[in-house]
């Protein structure tokens, strides 16, 4: 099973529901977080820089789209974290499956 994390905004660039990567930058610039939480969110962006595999070069980056295997554990704890965040903040999160 593959799963989705979406807020209910539409994605300018895919006209889909917008990710949760797009609004974490969101709620990054929106001066809404506290010390603590931007240091959560920017940590956790951290995270999936280092280990999510990056497209190929070729790949436009606004029409990203991502999906993620259930039995990626790591992957799915960190998505949890900061779908949270992003809840606490106001986002309304959905899952796809």
């Amino acid at each position: 099973m593959f799963l989705r994390f979406v807020t209910t905004r539409i994605d300018e660039d895919s006209r889909k529901p917008q990710g949760v990567f797009v609004a974490s930058y969101a709620l990054l610039d929106s001066g809404d977080l506290n010390s603590d939480e931007r240091k959560q969110v920017r940590e956790i962006q951290i995270w999936f820089n280092q280990y999510l595999p990056p497209p190929p070069k070729k790949f436009s980056a606004g029409r990203a789209i991502f999906w993620f295997k259930s039995s990626a554990t790591d992957s799915i704890r960190k998505i949890w974290e900061l779908v949270h965040l992003l809840r606490q903040h106001g986002f309304y999160v959905e899952v796809y499956k």
